[in-house]
């Protein structure tokens, strides 16, 4: 809709279209001369730019109601300080769970960044993430005297629709530790990975629904022998020859360009050339063939070879 100033009952400037359309020189006198006198009653920032509408995509719908679920600290920045922030996570995970009727079903705290497996059947999966962020970021701040955001942006969300992605998302989560060098996912404390396999944590309440898990699986032996088995590509080993799936390909790609900050698989087409390029050229150092990124992203393979050559 176009807006609308009035200078005389018989005079009136369109704020609009054609105010977009105007060739630079007039564009800059229109703004000395008319725009800035008229910005506060017009409600219109005093620039000669013109406007962009920056849209924010929407969240993709999961048939299933399952969703892999990440965020991260604001630049990286460390979300766990001791002991006690990562207890503080696990219940205020359990108590939003239970508030908004969203189920956990895995879960693991990584130092700057946790990883969530839920089931969010009533579409409350943004009232569940804004209660559980504004909660902790409230502790947070208090606790350590920190002023300013906690978290990076909004949260990461990937839809599963079928059970191949959903184990693959499953092993994903878990294996995290051990993808990072920490330890193996086993002696992982800050993960669901004890509640499948039945250990108890005295310090941290049970959160995790892992009875349909375990039901797909076929008992928490299963669960123990699908987190083993994990394909690992990295130096000298591709994807393809690690056995890896197209489900589990697509964790991990995913997950390789959350990490560094460059969107969705979806949004890879779309971004600038430089950020398009580094995208292809992390997903062809984490071990995926040019082949397997096309069929990722959607990028044609000259595209993805030259992003190659130019590292090379």
């Amino acid at each position: 809709m176009p807006r609308y100033v009035t200078i005389q009952p018989v005079l009136i400037v369109t704020l609009g279209k054609r105010y977009t359309e105007m060739p630079d020189r007039c564009l800059t006198l229109f703004t000395v001369f008319c725009l800035r006198p008229l910005a506060e009653l017009a409600c219109i920032p005093p620039t000669g730019e013109r406007r962009q509408t920056v849209t924010r995509v929407a969240r993709e719908v999961s048939e299933s109601g399952f969703y892999h679920v990440v965020f991260r600290g604001n630049g990286r920045q460390e979300l766990f300080l001791s002991e006690a922030d990562r207890i503080v996570m696990v219940k205020l995970l359990e108590r939003t769970s239970r508030k908004e009727g969203v189920r956990i079903v895995a879960w693991c705290l990584m130092g700057n960044h946790v990883h969530l497996l839920v089931r969010d059947e009533s579409s409350r999966l943004s009232a569940f993430m804004h209660c559980l962020l504004t909660g902790y970021a409230r502790y947070f701040n208090q606790k350590n005297g920190h002023v300013g955001h906690v978290f990076q942006e909004r949260f990461s969300s990937f839809p599963i629709n079928d059970d191949a992605y959903l184990l693959a998302t499953l092993r994903y989560i878990h294996q995290n530790p051990e993808r990072a060098g920490i330890c193996r996912a086993e002696t992982y404390r800050w993960s669901s990975f004890g509640e499948y396999v039945g250990r108890e944590d005295v310090r941290c309440p049970p959160i995790t629904d892992i009875e349909e898990m375990l039901d797909l699986l076929g008992g928490a032996s299963d669960f123990t022998n699908l987190c083993a088995t994990t394909p690992r590509p990295g130096v000298g080993v591709r994807c393809h020859e690690a056995g890896m799936s197209d489900e589990e390909a697509r964790v991990l790609a995913a997950s390789i360009l959350w990490d560094a900050g460059l969107g969705t698989l979806g949004e890879v087409k779309a971004l600038a050339a430089g950020e398009r390029g580094r995208a292809l050229r992390l997903l062809l150092e984490g071990g995926f063939s040019i082949r397997q990124v096309e069929r990722l992203t959607g990028v044609g393979r000259g595209v993805i070879s030259r992003a190659r050559s130019r590292k090379e």
